[in-house]
């Protein structure tokens, strides 16, 4: 199990996600829904379970080295490199 926000994925003080995520969701789902808050963890959770391996889906931001004992006792919340959902 992994622990998404959908909101890191959106536009600071807007319920859509940044173009990049927003590019992948169906074009009729209306965003800040429910059902758009489900699609962006799905993303979450297919780009966590394909690793990098997709040119559409970066692999998710995990704990670095430095804090990865405190994650694994605390747990961890995933998100895309702001490098790519802000591009």
């Amino acid at each position: 199990m992994i622990e998404v926000y959908p909101a890191l994925a959106k536009v600071k003080g807007k319920n859509e996600g940044y173009p990049a995520i927003q590019s992948l969701l169906p074009p009729n789902m209306t965003a800040g829904t429910d059902e758009s808050d489900a699609a962006i963890c799905a993303l979450h959770a297919l780009a966590f379970a394909i690793n990098g391996c997709s040119r559409l889906l970066p692999p998710l931001v995990g704990p670095s080295e430095t804090v990865v004992d405190v994650a694994r006792h605390e747990g961890w919340i995933y998100y895309f490199a702001p490098e790519f959902v802000r591009q």
